[in-house]
């Protein structure tokens, strides 16, 4: 389609815009891609996260092998998402 609008004496103008237009396409794409990847990848994270406080209060995990900041960080991790919902 593009080949067939092209006109005799502006083909540098129509190659330029068309240039700038899959540019900014493409870094569209690029971020909201990874704005995404990103979103899904702290989701797992905070997930596991609950799912690890839940076997902490539930008693399937020992109190005293995990650190006391992770614990603290699982708790608060667990309130906050309660609080949510």
């Amino acid at each position: 389609m593009f080949v067939l609008s092209l006109e005799t004496g502006y083909y540098r103008y129509q190659f330029e815009m068309f240039a700038w237009v899959h540019l900014t396409l493409l870094l569209i794409v690029v971020q909201s891609t990874v704005i995404v990847v990103n979103m899904f990848s702290v989701r797992k994270e905070n997930d596991e996260q609950l799912v690890g406080g839940c076997g902490l209060t539930s008693g399937s995990a020992a109190h005293s092998s995990l650190p006391p900041a992770l614990t603290l960080r699982i708790l608060s991790l667990f309130v906050t998402r309660l609080i949510r919902v």
